[in-house]
């Protein structure tokens, strides 16, 4: 949603001017009926109607476009302006915690998929001297409430795809940052790849992100990885876990493969083996003899936090 309009909308509610909103939201994306629910119900206090032509009519509040979650108003006095400006004392309402305010606006902002918005709290978050970490923990609790609408099959691939490419945008923001953050803090180590005869990333991609965002330090080796090139990063890095991930049918001989080489070169007993994609069932992880595999991404980074016991 164009951020003028959420102005636009400020204003009627603030003049209590009775106005008609017209309005579609036709499209694949579940955020875009939440974004319309938020944008009704801004107005609705000053007095407005509305009636949706692709859906639904709306009286009271837009929240009947999307059951999932009645619509929040932004904070009257925008925290970002705060911050920007160094207000004083009279400015800020007792007790307000303005980084806590942009933390939920960032969680907010991720889990409803609005990569702008999402990026430019990073931003001012990080700018304003708040420690990464926060803007980690957002993320992490942004990630959970999507991967629970997916589990509740109200979020679907593209909403995980988008997520994922978000939460890289983000990642490639606070890993400077993070640079200096101790081992110990970190959940664990995670090697990742694509295996060798299989060029397929977008699941891999989604899976890193967001073992990212869950603590992990994780190293993604890329698609088509050789098999030795897997080993010895294995004996280089110790790693807790290894995530061999792929799409094509004949990538499983490639996984059992590799599975094979790992144990040869004596460091089996050393990590746990996670196997992933799209056609991967149990079938296929006994097969390849691995610990587990995830049905997606949200299952393999529960599997991970099991494993560590970080769950």
């Amino acid at each position: 949603m164009n951020p003028a309009a959420y102005e636009i909308a400020d204003e009627l509610r603030a003049r209590r001017i009775p106005t008609v909103i017209g309005g579609s939201h036709v499209t694949f994306m579940a955020n875009e009926a939440l974004e319309h629910a938020d944008f009704v119900a801004r107005g609705e206090g000053g007095g407005t109607r509305h009636h949706a032509p692709d859906g639904p009519q709306v009286n009271g509040h837009g929240a009947a476009l999307h059951p999932r979650r009645q619509p929040v108003p932004r904070p009257f006095i925008r925290s970002r302006h705060l911050l920007a400006s160094g207000p004083s004392e009279s400015e800020v309402p007792h007790g307000i915690d303005l980084g806590g305010l942009m933390s939920r606006e960032l969680t907010e902002a991720v889990s409803d998929l609005r990569e702008a918005d999402a990026l430019r709290i990073t931003d001012e978050l990080l700018e304003s001297g708040a420690d990464p970490l926060t803007v980690v923990a957002a993320c992490k609790e942004a990630m959970d409430v999507i991967g629970q609408r997916f589990a509740d099959g109200q979020a679907f691939i593209p909403e995980l795809v988008m997520a994922g490419e978000i939460m890289q945008a983000i990642s490639g923001k606070v890993k400077p940052r993070l640079a200096s953050q101790p081992a110990e803090d970190k959940l664990g180590t995670v090697v990742l790849c694509t295996v060798q005869g299989d060029i397929h990333n977008i699941g891999k991609d989604i899976v890193a992100s967001m073992l990212g965002i869950a603590g992990f330090d994780v190293v993604d080796l890329g698609v088509d990885v050789a098999i030795p090139t897997v080993v010895q990063k294995v004996r280089e890095l110790h790693p807790q876990i290894l995530g061999l991930s792929g799409l094509l049918t004949i990538a499983f001989d490639s996984m059992k493969a590799t599975v094979a080489a790992v144990a040869e070169a004596g460091v089996r007993d050393q990590v746990k083996l996670m196997v992933g994609g799209a056609p991967v069932n149990e079938d296929v992880c006994a097969y390849v003899g691995a610990d587990g595999w995830g049905k997606d991404a949200v299952a393999a980074v529960q599997l991970a936090r099991t494993w560590v016991g970080g769950a």
